[in-house]
């Protein structure tokens, strides 16, 4: 086990147990929030904020162990029945506050034929996570599409926005990890500030990328610069 591996492993657990408390007891407070009359949407605007935080700290924290386990070769993997429709729609709940705060729509264009896959539940949302968290983070105006194809053998899940987009020459190296890409561009806060596209750390898309490929799946992209993102990745379908 490399040290490199040593120290992401030690630090995604040892930070997820507090974490993970502080996430229970935001939940506790949720409880209480019919009982405040005196700047109630405060207390709750407070409250949310909190609770996005946290779900951000768990995300990137998951995504660390995972790539930990990805480097060690020890990620081990429930492949089972999975219903994509469901799994699609409840990432889209998850994330349409985040993305009604940014005045972002979401269009769920899900085939309600789509069968089921053969794939790990837990993965699953973690890849939907990640792509379709990158899309509402760097989609500063205009809307984010989901929609599902398939044929006899795979499902093909889409996520299409009108964000910022990848260089062309970035495209190839996205899946590297600790890969990041500096896409210069202007958001709602200030027009001298720049981002990064398309991930912080740099895990997400190499996270995504092995997962799939170790669930007999593959993914691609579409980018035009200054114009949005299309992912499609691929998953079998579930045979009985």
């Amino acid at each position: 086990m490399s040290k490199e591996k040593d120290i992401i492993d030690i630090l995604g657990h040892e930070l997820k147990t507090p974490a993970t408390v502080i996430k229970l007891n935001a939940q506790l407070l949720e409880k209480f929030s019919g009982q405040i009359d005196k700047d109630r949407d405060e207390y709750e605007r407070y409250l949310s904020r909190i609770n996005q935080a946290i779900e951000e700290q768990l995300e990137l924290m998951e995504m660390l162990l995972t790539s930990s386990g990805i480097e060690g070769d020890n990620i081990e993997l429930n492949i089972e029945k999975v219903d994509i429709k469901e799994r699609i729609e409840l990432c889209i709940d998850n994330f349409s506050n985040q993305a009604k705060g940014k005045n972002i729509r979401i269009f769920n264009k899900i085939n309600s034929d789509t069968p089921s896959v053969l794939a790990d539940k837990i993965k699953i949302m973690e890849i939907l996570n990640n792509l379709i968290g990158n899309a509402i983070k760097f989609t500063n105006k205009g809307s984010i599409t989901i929609q599902t194809s398939f044929d006899n053998d795979y499902v093909s899940v889409i996520i299409k926005d009108t964000g910022i987009g990848i260089k062309e020459e970035d495209i190839p190296k996205i899946w590297d990890k600790f890969y990041r890409v500096d896409n210069d561009c202007k958001t709602k806060y200030s027009d001298n500030i720049n981002i990064v596209k398309p991930g912080g750390s740099g895990l997400g898309l190499y996270v995504v990328y092995n997962l799939i490929k170790m669930m007999k799946g593959d993914i691609e992209v579409e980018s035009k610069y200054g114009k949005g993102s299309l992912f499609i990745f691929r998953l079998p379908v579930y045979k009985d």
